[in-house]
């Protein structure tokens, strides 16, 4: 990937924030062009073989943790294709993930799931570090405006109508290696995902988010490239970032990323970059060149530069 990005190679120390999907997208991005990242993922999933592990066990959720992995490991990796082997043949394991289960495993030797990571992260050969943003097994909640309430986050993101209250359950010690990292980062990046349950996790972990809010490092949010079939995602994105600060109390974007497949945005009190981002080979998926273009893009906005 060319490393030809003036703006983004001055900055030293970048933390990367979201889910599984988005965020392994951005860090793998990022990766390329060699530049200081920290990833901070969500741990409060509790579909498929993630869910399995945390209701056998009392044990954080691996699945974002380890597709993040899987994302940075190398295309040809054995390791890689290891911690993506799914069991199909053996009823007891169907459909269990072998990379969650390892990432269980190590953190049962290590007793620390920051510990687990950090020796994936070895057997695998990546160099970006990834910190889970707490350390404690976790639940999203939410309550709609038609006063329901769903626990957890296969619930959550069942709900029809707009979440008007969001919260963690039990409320979460945040992992201080995330909080060291946020301190420490001249550049914030909020990665693609859902809104509802890959972000904002993060950013309801109190000392991860009064640490955001501290930090004089400009914020980039990376929307979606298509809108999330959910209450959330049927919003405009003016209606997003209002909602965001509704429930945070503060608003904390400096700049957003919009796919210039998905129209004129209408957030117009934010700094909005409006490009196209999108794989040529998988339209749902931000292209990694574009995206690390995009955002060295961005930077040269927030610094006066034309855009």
């Amino acid at each position: 990937m060319n490393s030809n990005y003036n703006n983004l190679v001055k900055y030293k120390n970048i933390c990367a924030i979201g889910g599984g999907t988005g965020l392994g997208r951005l860090l793998s991005s990022l990766a390329a062009i060699k530049v200081n990242t920290t990833g901070i993922v969500a741990t409060t999933d509790t579909g498929g073989s993630t869910g399995w592990i945390r209701e056998q066990t009392n044990s954080i959720a691996w699945g974002d943790i380890r597709n993040c992995l899987n994302q940075m490991s190398g295309k040809d990796c054995i390791q890689g294709a290891l911690f993506q082997y799914r069991f199909a043949e053996f009823k007891a394991l169907e459909n269990q993930n072998l990379g969650n289960l390892m990432l269980y495993a190590l953190n049962q030797l290590s007793g620390r799931p920051l510990d687990a990571i950090t020796h994936a992260r070895e057997i695998l050969k990546i160099n970006t570090q990834l910190i889970p943003m707490s350390e404690q097994p976790v639940h999203l909640a939410a309550h709609d405006a038609e006063e329901v309430t769903q626990f957890g986050e296969l619930a959550v993101e069942e709900l029809k109508s707009l979440p008007d209250k969001i919260w963690l359950d039990p409320d979460p010690v945040a992992t201080p290696e995330a909080v060291s990292a946020i301190q420490q980062a001249d550049l914030i990046i909020l990665s693609a995902g859902s809104l509802v349950t890959s972000l904002m996790p993060n950013l309801l972990v109190t000392k991860l988010f009064e640490a955001i809010v501290s930090s004089n490092a400009p914020v980039i949010y990376i929307a979606n490239m298509l809108p999330i079939d959910d209450a959330i995602g049927a919003l405009t994105l003016a209606q997003q970032c209002r909602w965001m600060e509704q429930i945070l109390g503060k608003n904390i974007i400096d700049a957003i990323i919009w796919p210039r497949s998905r129209g004129r945005p209408d957030c117009d009190w934010i700094t909005t970059l409006v490009t196209d981002v999108a794989d040529q080979n998988a339209p749902l998926r931000h292209d990694k060149v574009k995206l690390i273009a995009a955002i060295d893009r961005v930077l040269g906005r927030l610094n006066g530069k034309r855009l």
